[in-house]
């Protein structure tokens, strides 16, 4: 049995989801009509360039009218087998893809909270929120995301909450989104036309959703695997090089400056920064205070060396 809405999705993903007469004729018997009582076609603007009916050959002209002694007047175009190949008004009729009504089937596929919406142009719709598992969720339609513009209408997408993204029949490529990838669904896989209704398969979206989401978890668990690793990593090699505080209070008191007691420190094997001489200096009350002990240290060094110069009585 012929699926009617295999001939939707590929216009649905085009610049402009609009058939001419030319190409529905050529559908199987039957699929016009199912997809025109379902409301999934609805009649548009008529063409201004028609496809030859008569030579056979594929070349396209602008039809023009000629006046016939009766008054009436008929439509033809350039031909070059026939001079002329006459077209009819019906011809020139076409059929557009109704995005409202595949919004709409989506909206009341399990009742949807809120009212159907677009949000950007005619490419991102949010169709309303779905309780899934206790959590709400925006339900959005989108198409032509494989476009060379669709990158303009990410943000629309990633905006929403927690999306769930419907689209036709193109995925576009993971990196694409630049971040978390939302649960992607082709209504060519879970749509089918029932009684002139689009229906959704509810369990198989939602065993979709469910490997989305659990494909994402895994990635992310992963990421935060290998992020703590990166840490952990950084966390041994800081401490590898720690230096205590009284190695680098005692090069900057020794030299003078943080960034020379950096340079003393590195000819002695001593890998460090001026920052962390600095902080260390800090640590032990700043510059002042480290040089004031200095100072202080030195008179005592002093007395108690005097004291060890000067003779006793003995020795006298």
């Amino acid at each position: 049995m012929i699926d009617p809405l295999q001939f939707l999705w590929p216009a649905v993903e085009s610049v402009k989801p609009v058939f001419a007469r030319a190409a529905i004729v050529r559908w199987p018997a039957g699929v016009h009509e199912q997809l025109v009582a379902a409301g999934l076609l609805v009649p548009q603007d008529t063409t201004t360039r028609i496809r030859c009916p008569e030579c056979g050959q594929i070349h396209i002209a602008k039809p023009y009218v000629r006046q016939q002694p009766d008054s009436t007047s008929r439509l033809f175009i350039p031909c070059p087998q026939n001079l002329r190949a006459e077209v009819k008004a019906r011809d020139m009729q076409q059929l557009a893809v109704s995005i409202d009504a595949i919004v709409s089937a989506l909206a009341s596929w399990i009742q949807l909270g809120g009212k159907p919406k677009r949000l950007d142009a005619d490419r991102v719709w949010r169709c309303g929120r779905w309780n899934y598992q206790g959590v709400l969720r925006d339900v959005l339609f989108a198409r032509g995301l494989r476009r060379h513009d669709a990158i303009k209408f990410r943000r629309a997408i990633t905006a929403a909450h927690s999306p769930i993204v419907f689209v036709g029949s193109e995925i576009p490529d993971t990196d694409f989104w630049q971040g978390r990838v939302p649960p992607l669904i082709q209504l060519r896989e879970v749509a089918t036309l029932v009684d002139a209704i689009l229906k959704i398969d509810e369990l198989q979206v939602i065993g979709l959703v469910r490997a989305a989401d659990d494909d994402l978890g895994a990635v992310e668990a992963n990421n935060a695997k290998q992020q703590r690793k990166t840490i952990r990593r950084a966390v041994k090699q800081e401490v590898q090089s720690l230096v205590s505080d009284d190695a680098l209070v005692a090069a900057y008191k020794q030299y003078g400056s943080y960034a020379k007691a950096v340079v003393g420190l590195a000819a002695e094997g001593v890998k460090t920064n001026r920052w962390a001489v600095e902080r260390a200096v800090k640590r032990n009350g700043g510059i002042r205070n480290v040089m004031r002990k200095e100072d202080s240290d030195s008179v005592v060094r002093s007395r108690s060396s005097l004291r060890r110069d000067t003779p006793t009585k003995k020795e006298k």
